[in-house]
Parts: structure tokens; C-alpha cells; sequence
């Protein structure tokens, strides 16, 4: 059984330093989650076990988790499993750490920091951003080579096949020459002019030096790898703490980029990761760390908090948090495309992407026949476990199928109308009131009061709005704290245009995927509470300008 440790100073922690984990295939978890919940159990003290047993309906609701499992007991019964049983059950295990290993790593990458950039013309230690941009074709060849190893891990931890493919193919594709052009382009010094004939001034992005990174679980290769890679090609050292749900699919990033750098010469301590809670983590990091710069995925609420208390200490913060994209299609579109557009933008590995398509506003005109096309579409979608190739639907995390179920429960009470869906699932599409799924979900009709249109929606829900003008559309769609990614349906040119100029988002998708990406794309950026700032290249913001002026 394979163990992942934390990569601190260029080396992997063996088993018998700090407590450890398991983590389970999630392909077998899924199939049977009383074994699931077995293990989860297992690893609490005999009165909590005892508790769970007999008193399991009285269990206090105060995390998703507990009210996950007092659905199963509910439902199925105490989810009894042998020792032997569990044991078959486990992919992995891995290191349990916190802020001593943070604090290591953070020290280390704070140390070697003016190893990873240099001006081009300076000699001694140190990558320039030709060395750098050099590496590019040789960390190509690198991430290939160790794909199928990627996938594996992936899947084991609830990935599916379709998600991974994805992330993989919009990830690998970026590191090739162009992209290297284009980020020398973008972040290299440059001549500007001067007023006084015969003088110079010259500007620079330098990196902020030792960066913080706290990747989603949701892509944790695609948008972990985008982050991370970006920070390096703006000269930063790193130190990433790996999201808790799916730590292996980051820890094995680290390890190949750490080998990539031994490969080239360059510092091993480029990339370090570390698993361990969160909360503890980030608060030293942002508080107490010879950290520079911190980038942040994640719940909105949270995101704004840790980055409060970041400008208050200078330290630098890139926030990547919520999103409730909104999702414009207008009275001249070929229904049959566009509902295959709207389906994938909203439903794609169970709606659980903070860019994914989450309100729909619907031209009266064609209302009718789009959501008959929508719904028959959504109904088509498969759930399974993430080893199948043919699976469209992944697992929900906890929190996000509670939400998802409380948000759709007060707009059925308020008066909404259920078009398609409403209800849990298990692997099979059996409707189960425990199932770790939750079928594709379609409403009409909701009340503006309700919290679906205000909220993230982080699962298959899709709330509808039927329109009669351009000004009512947008109002609604700018009716939200966030703003991320959205997208609008129309042959009319004055509409896509209008849409462009006046949605409140800086990714705009017109006439094709909603959740489109390209090499050169920048990478996610949002306004309001999505991000703040807009849109954005990770290897831009990861560095500050900096000038110096020659006279004549």
C-alpha cells in the first residue's frame, strides 16, 4: 500500500514520523457506503461508536457529516463492517501534520525564495525566467509520463473518468512553447517611453517570493496544477497545504514537480505540500509565516475573512472563491444545441465547479421547449462510480448536498415548481433518502426571495427564470454577491454584445461551453465576492511591478 507524506525540503516523510491516515478507494466506498461509514466510525472513541449504535437519532446535526450518517442509520441500520473488510477497502496511506510541518516548510521556501529569480543579465545563483520558461517542454513530458499514475489516484478518490479527462487535457495542453512566448510576453521586462529624449525607464514583475497555496478538491489536478505551475513561472517557492477530501492528487503534483526540479538542477524545495486541518494552517500562514503571498480556494465567506486579515498584515492575497454563474439564452437559438450546452455548464461532475453554470434565464419565446429539451437531456445523465468510464455524475461532497437539499426544499415550499429530479440517489439511480448522490435537478417558477438565487449552488440544481426583455434578464443575473463565469445564447449580435458590456463577470462564454477553456484563457478571476479583482493570469498576480528610471 502506497504512502504519501509531506514534501518538506525536497524530501517525503516516511510513515513512522506524525500520525498518519487512511483514505479509502472510493470506487468500493461508493459501491457499499456502509463501509464508508464503518470506517469513519472506526476511527472515533467507543462512546461515540456506542452513541451512533443505539442513539442514532438523536445524534446533534452539527456538521453535514453527522447528518449524513444519521441519514444512513436511519435508512439502513448501524453500518456494522469487520476489520478485514475495511482493510480491503483502503488505496492509501497518508501523513497527518499541521502547523509544526507548515512551519517548516514555510521557513524553507522563504529561505530559497531568491534561488527561484533572478534579472537575466545578473550572475550567480538563481533561475531567470528563460530558465524557467525553458522547463516548460520538459515539464510536459514529465506530466504525460506520469498520467496514468494521476488518473489512478484520481479515480481512487472519487474523481470520475469524464472529470479527470478534462482537467488533464486543459491542463497538460498548456505547456507547450507558445504558453512560454505568451508568458514571457506578459510578465518580462519591457521599455517604456520617456518624456525627456535620450532617458529610460524599465519595467519589471518580480515574484513576491515564498507563496501559500490552498488548492479546491473539486479539480484538484486542473486548478491545483493551474495555481501552483503559475506561481513557479512567476519565480515564487511554494508550499501547498493539499485540500482534505482528495490530499493524494495534489501530494502526487508535488512529488512529480519536485523530481522535475532535481531533473533540471534547480531547488527540490520549489514545491513542497503538506497535509493537515485547514483552519490552523491557514491562520499561521497568513498570521505568523515568513510567507509573502497566499492564494486561496474556496467558500466566499471565509475566503474574504482570511483575506481581511492578510491586508492587515501586508500580506499579499489572491482570493479564488464562490461563483453562481448566470447563463443568458435568448429566442433564436437552435434548442437542441444550446440545451446540450446548458446541460454540460450546469450538471457536469454533479454541478460541483465554482464556474459552472448555476441560474438559467429563459427567453419566454422559446420557454417551453427549451426546458422539455433540458429536462429530457438531464434525465439522460448517469450516475456511477468514478471508475466508469460512462459515469456523468460524481458523489456530492456533505456539505454540498445538504445545502443543495435545504435550498431545494424552501423553494418547493415557497411555490416553485419541480420540473425534474428533487431527490437523493444511490450508485445505482435508485431513489435512496441516505444516497451520496442527488438527481439532476430542475425548478421553475422560483420565488426571487429564495436562496438559490443568492447563494452558490455547489450540486445539480438548476433554477429557471422565464424573460420577457434584455433589461429583465439582467437584472436578475446581476443580482447576486458574485460574479465568475457566465454565458449567453443569441444569433443577435447587439444581444451577446450587450450581455457583454453589462453582466457583472469577467468570463463571459458567447455561443459555445460554458466552462470552455483555452491554453491562453486567464485563469478564473471574479468580481464582488467571487474574487474581487476580476479576471486575472496566476503568474501575473504573483509578481508586482517594479521600475527603475535611467537619464539621459
Amino acid at each position: 500500500m502506497r504512502f504519501f507524506g509531506h514534501l518538506i525540503k525536497g524530501d517525503v516523510t516516511s510513515p513512522d514520523k506524525g500520525r498518519t491516515g487512511r483514505f479509502p478507494n472510493m470506487n468500493l466506498a461508493i459501491e457499499d457506503p456502509r463501509l464508508l461509514f464503518a470506517m469513519a466510525l472506526r476511527g472515533q472513541g467507543s462512546l461515540s461508536r456506542i452513541a451512533a449504535r443505539y442513539f442514532g437519532g438523536l445524534l446533534p446535526e452539527k456538521t453535514p457529516e453527522i447528518r449524513l450518517l444519521k441519514d444512513y442509520i436511519r435508512c439502513h441500520g448501524y453500518p456494522s463492517a469487520s476489520k478485514d473488510e475495511i482493510d480491503d477497502i483502503i488505496f492509501a496511506r497518508y501523513a497527518i501534520g499541521g502547523v509544526k510541518e507548515t512551519t517548516t516548510a514555510c521557513e524553507e521556501a522563504s529561505r530559497i525564495k531568491r534561488l527561484m529569480h533572478k534579472e537575466l543579465h545578473k550572475t550567480g545563483a538563481g533561475l531567470t525566467l528563460r530558465d524557467r520558461m525553458k522547463s516548460i517542454p520538459i515539464m510536459s513530458k514529465f506530466m504525460w509520463k506520469h498520467l496514468d499514475s494521476f488518473k489512478e489516484i484520481a479515480i481512487a478518490e472519487g474523481t470520475p473518468v469524464k472529470l479527470f479527462d478534462w482537467q488533464a487535457e486543459t491542463t497538460f495542453k498548456t505547456l507547450c512553447k507558445e504558453k512560454a512566448d505568451f508568458i514571457t510576453d506578459r510578465i518580462g521586462p519591457k521599455e517604456i517611453p520617456c518624456s525627456v529624449k535620450g532617458e529610460k525607464t524599465l519595467l519589471y514583475r518580480f515574484p513576491f517570493g515564498a507563496v501559500g497555496i490552498f488548492p479546491p478538491y473539486n479539480a484538484a489536478l486542473g486548478l491545483g496544477f493551474m495555481a501552483i505551475v503559475s506561481s513557479y513561472y512567476a519565480g515564487n517557492a511554494n508550499v501547498t497545504r493539499t485540500p482534505a477530501r482528495m490530499p493524494l492528487t495534489n501530494m502526487e503534483l508535488a512529488y512529480v514537480l519536485r523530481n522535475l526540479m532535481e531533473e533540471l538542477e534547480f531547488p527540490t524545495s520549489a514545491f513542497q505540500a503538506v497535509i493537515g486541518p485547514a483552519r490552523p494552517i491557514a491562520k499561521y500562514m497568513i498570521n505568523e509565516s515568513p510567507l509573502n503571498a497566499m492564494v486561496y480556494y474556496g467558500d466566499s465567506d471565509v475566503g474574504l475573512q482570511l483575506m481581511s486579515q492578510a491586508i492587515r498584515r501586508g500580506l499579499h492575497f489572491v482570493p479564488e472563491l464562490a461563483g453562481s454563474g448566470a447563463s443568458l439564452v435568448w429566442k433564436d437559438v437552435d434548442v437542441n444545441k444550446v440545451a446540450d450546452f446548458v446541460t454540460h455548464a450546469r450538471f457536469f461532475g454533479s454541478g460541483q465547479i465554482c464556474l459552472a453554470a448555476k441560474r438559467l434565464f429563459l427567453h419566454e419565446a422559446i420557454y417551453d421547449e427549451f426546458v422539455e429539451a433540458l429536462v429530457e437531456k438531464s434525465e439522460q445523465l448517469k450516475v456511477g462510480i468514478p471508475a466508469d468510464p460512462k459515469t456523468d455524475l460524481p458523489a456530492l461532497g456533505s456539505r454540498a448536498l445538504y445545502q443543495i437539499i435545504d435550498m431545494t426544499e424552501e423553494a418547493l415550499k415557497k411555490g416553485a415548481k419541480l420540473e425534474t429530479g428533487g431527490y437523493r440517489i444511490d450508485v445505482h439511480g435508485e431513489g435512496d433518502d441516505s444516497g451520496l448522490f442527488y438527481k439532476p435537478t430542475i425548478l421553475s417558477d422560483v420565488p426571487l426571495e429564495c436562496k438559490m438565487w443568492y447563494h452558490e449552488t455547489f450540486g445539480p440544481v438548476l433554477p429557471i427564470m422565464k424573460v420577457k426583455n434584455f433589461d429583465q434578464a439582467i437584472a436578475q443575473a446581476n443580482n447576486t454577491p458574485y460574479g465568475l463565469r457566465t454565458s449567453v445564447y443569441s444569433d443577435d449580435p447587439t444581444i451577446c454584445q450587450r450581455f457583454f458590456d453589462e453582466i457583472e463577470a469577467p468570463g463571459i462564454a458567447v455561443n459555445t461551453d460554458h466552462l470552455h477553456f483555452d491554453t491562453f484563457y486567464p485563469h478564473l478571476g471574479g468580481l464582488k465576492t467571487s474574487g474581487v479583482f476580476g479576471g486575472k493570469y496566476f503568474y501575473e498576480v504573483l509578481t508586482y511591478l517594479k521600475y527603475r528610471h535611467f537619464p539621459a
